[in-house]
């Protein structure tokens, strides 16, 4: 349950291009390597937040 959440919650600052290609990536592998693509969304958001960080300064 709370996986799920946690995917929703990663895919929020997502923008729908990159999303489409995680999509397509993820069904070009198995279903069990899924998690590549969700080690691949955490590093993409960390990416954003500290983007975000360094603008407000």
């Amino acid at each position: 349950m709370t996986k799920r959440n946690d995917k929703e919650r990663i895919f929020v600052s997502i923008p729908p291009e990159l999303m489409d290609w995680l999509n397509e990536e993820c069904k070009k592998r198995d279903r069990s390597k899924s998690y590549i693509c969700v080690q691949a969304l955490r590093r993409w958001k960390t990416k954003l937040e500290s983007d975000r960080k360094r603008k407000k300064r």
